[in-house]
């Protein structure tokens, strides 16, 4: 069965490219989010090698101590401005097992199989990986 497209793809590629040059004076909902995630992983103990910045916009997620970041965004722009990779959400290109850490911010309440986009998620992370995410739902602003 296929999943449908709730969201236009390129529109949202476009629209993520659109924002990408003043992203950073917009951006006061995902720091938030942010300081969020930073201080649930100021909490963990486990030390991470490799991580994924899933949804990355400009970069600026931190990147917990001795770990290497793969970046990846829908836009092309932020993905070149990240020096990461580009793909959607529920298309992701990585192997099986890849990271021990995976974050995503902001980015998945428009993603169109987020069944799809989670299963990839868990596929990329190692068995003791862990996942993070924080999105806007319904009522948010």
């Amino acid at each position: 069965m296929s999943v449908p497209d709730i969201f236009d793809r390129a529109a949202r590629r476009l629209h993520r490219d659109r924002a990408a040059p003043t992203f950073a004076e917009f951006d006061f909902l995902r720091a938030a989010m942010l300081d969020g995630i930073a201080e649930r992983l100021a909490s963990v103990t486990h030390r991470f090698t490799d991580m994924l910045d899933l949804g990355c916009f400009d970069g600026a997620l931190p990147v917990p101590a001795g770990a290497k970041v793969t970046r990846c965004d829908a836009g092309a722009l932020f993905a070149v401005q990240s020096g990461g990779v580009q793909a959607d959400e529920d298309r992701l290109p990585f192997p099986a097992e890849s990271f021990d850490l995976v974050v995503s911010v902001g980015v998945l309440d428009s993603v169109n199989d987020l069944p799809g986009a989670l299963t990839l998620v868990r596929r990329a992370l190692r068995p003791d990986g862990l996942f993070l995410a924080a999105f806007c739902g319904a009522g948010t602003l």
